[in-house]
């Protein structure tokens, strides 16, 4: 799991974020977090994962590249808003994989 140098974290998670990194990165459980990553599929731009759904053998062995981190899903929606105006603006279109690379 690679976390991008542009991560986007909502405001519950800057207050403590190395350690939610850390925990991500060791598979310790945290319950209502959720991590916005890269989607591995051609056809998709990103996705939002339960953190808890990341503790699963078929995770640990993927390259994930985590762009964002929020404290519950409506701020893990949020947090897409705030990155979909960032991209729209810096590149004029909604090319995730691209605003990312």
């Amino acid at each position: 799991m690679l976390f991008h140098k542009k991560l986007y974290v909502d405001e519950e998670i800057s207050k403590h974020k190395r350690k939610t990194i850390k925990n991500l990165k060791y598979s310790k459980l945290m319950l209502g977090v959720y991590v916005i990553t890269l989607s591995n599929n051609p056809n998709d731009e990103l996705d939002i994962i339960p953190s808890y759904v990341l503790m699963q053998k078929i995770y640990k062995d993927m390259e994930l590249i985590v762009v964002g981190i929020a404290s519950d899903r409506d701020n893990a929606l949020e947090l897409l808003n705030r990155m979909t105006y960032d991209c729209l603006n810096e590149t004029g279109n909604v090319s995730f994989k691209q605003y990312f690379n």
